[in-house]
């Protein structure tokens, strides 16, 4: 009998991360002051526990900040250090690559959904 080392596999592809790309870091406030006050809070906080988890700062920035604050700021980036950079740039109140700031636009107008169904009984009843 002769025994042989049995075949290596070929490898396999990594597959692609589907969360790879760019981070948005959204912050709200009601001045432009605040806003820059606010970008060097989230800053500070940041470089006081790095390395953190950039996607997770992300998801907690959207989901548990107040967003009816007129004044927006967005700070886009592919890693921590980018992200960084932005909050500088913005804590300054300049503009810079991956930083993108605005304000909403109030509106008196109201938007009404009507699910009307299919029925002859419904005409007319999105008027």
């Amino acid at each position: 009998m002769i025994l042989e080392q049995d075949q290596q596999p070929e490898p396999q592809p990594e597959p692609s991360d589907p969360l790879s790309g760019p981070v948005a870091w959204v912050l709200s406030a009601r001045s432009g002051p605040a806003l820059e006050q606010q970008a060097a809070r989230l800053r500070a906080f940041v470089l006081d526990r790095a390395p953190v988890a950039v996607r997770d700062v992300a998801f907690s920035l959207a989901t548990t900040r107040p967003v009816g604050f007129s004044r927006r700021l967005v700070v886009l980036g592919q890693d921590q250090e980018h992200l960084l950079d932005g909050l500088a740039v913005a804590a300054a109140g300049r503009d810079g690559a991956g930083v993108v700031s605005g304000q909403a636009v109030d509106s008196d107008s109201r938007l009404g959904l009507v699910f009307s169904g299919q029925g002859s009984q419904r005409a007319g009843m999105g008027l």
